[in-house]
């Protein structure tokens, strides 16, 4: 997993986490009764299988739900490795890379939260990204590894 794999794996965590949030927001939809059931829609003729289309409609919700914990486990995942680049000194890159891969945020909004540019916020996830290349996954999670940059 060295030599790059930060960035392919944080474009992963961002889109497990873009699913994490989709499937929350639809499940308070689903409690507040704001979404339809579906239903079965009914064949018009002779039916070999009645059960045919609720039995597809369980199998998505399978194949649905066991995507939804790998996501899950994916982001959890990448809240360790984010408390060990904190623990190992880069704690403004970590949020950055929270705020812009967990949450979602665009650069402008991340640039807003910390008070400074969308140049510098764009610096820092770099800086995060070549230090996970740097140290790999392992370490990122211990929080070993040195917290340096160059000024340039």
């Amino acid at each position: 997993m060295r030599g790059g794999w930060a960035s392919a794996w944080l474009a992963q965590v961002a889109e497990d986490a873009r699913l994490c949030r989709t499937e929350a927001l639809a499940a308070m939809a689903d409690e507040a009764g704001g979404r339809r059931s579906g239903g079965v829609p009914v064949a018009r003729g002779s039916v070999s299988d009645p059960m045919a289309a609720v039995d597809a409609r369980m199998d998505r919700d399978a194949a649905r739900a066991a995507r939804m914990e790998r996501s899950a486990a994916s982001v959890e995942e990448c809240e360790r490795v984010l408390d060990g680049m904190a623990a190992a000194g880069l704690r403004v890159e970590a949020y950055v890379v929270g705020l812009r891969d967990l949450d979602g945020m665009s650069w402008s909004r991340v640039a807003l939260a910390l008070g400074t540019s969308v140049s510098t916020v764009k610096r820092r996830r770099r800086v995060a990204v070549d230090w996970l290349d740097h140290v790999g996954p392992t370490r990122a999670r211990m929080g070993v590894g040195t917290a340096t940059e160059s000024r340039t």
